[in-house]
């Protein structure tokens, strides 16, 4: 998204493959692609607009996973596609509010931990900041935390120093995610937001579980159509 957002980004998908198309918050436009790759799946704008970050990938539940970022042009199309390439699974990413670090999950250790990137200039440092598994990371609006999800189902907020800088501080677990939340297991981007003060979250929730399947038995029913009955 941009600005308050002003434009998003959606999947579109052909039943076989998915690609990235924006459209106006508002709705009133029509989607537009953009010239995204072929394979470019979730997607999100940098604050400023002029840059887009896209999860890589197939329909396939084993196929390698990546990161891509590319700058968006005047017209709104993408130039300079960059795929950040590793033998690890990236995904679920998340831009800053400064737009200068991204927070994304990576599998690289054997299990999903949370790493930062300096952004746009990805060389310049990487680090990760979960210790014992983490998924799902959100930026706070305010930029002072980094939210996501450990390895037990707890929210934890992470204290954050943004800038050309990036400093971590103090970890404090918030509370226990319910099971009727956060309940896909296709942890592929963040399944919850936080409030514009990060003192509410949102999240989606399981009412209850849908109802068996009923089979029904109508007696004689092909009788009362021939005798005019209908019954």
């Amino acid at each position: 998204m941009t600005g308050m957002p002003r434009t998003v980004a959606q999947s579109v998908t052909d039943g076989t493959q998915f690609t990235v198309w924006k459209q106006s918050a508002n709705g009133l436009s029509a989607p537009q692609a953009i010239g995204a790759p072929v394979g470019a799946m979730e997607a999100v704008y940098s604050p400023d607009g002029r840059w887009i970050i896209m999860r890589m990938g197939t329909l396939s539940i084993d196929a390698q996973i990546d990161l891509a970022v590319a700058r968006v042009a005047d017209d709104g199309t993408l130039e300079e596609v960059q795929v950040i390439s590793t033998p690890a699974n990236e995904r679920s990413v998340t831009i800053s509010p400064d737009g200068r670090w991204l927070a994304y999950e990576s599998d690289e250790t054997g299990r999903a931990e949370i790493c930062i990137r300096s952004f746009p200039d990805l060389s310049l440092r990487r680090e990760q900041v979960s210790g014992s598994g983490g998924v799902m990371p959100v930026w706070g609006r305010t930029g002072k935390e980094l939210f996501f999800v450990n390895e037990n189902r707890e929210m934890v907020a992470v204290g954050v120093t943004l800038g050309a800088n990036f400093e971590v501080g103090a970890f404090s677990t918030l509370f226990s995610i319910p099971a009727n939340m956060l309940f896909s297991e296709q942890d592929f981007y963040a399944q919850y937001d936080v409030d514009i003060d990060d003192q509410r979250f949102m999240m989606l929730r399981r009412i209850s579980d849908p109802p068996p399947p009923e089979t029904v038995v109508i007696l004689n029913a092909f009788a009362g159509i021939a005798n005019g009955s209908g019954n």
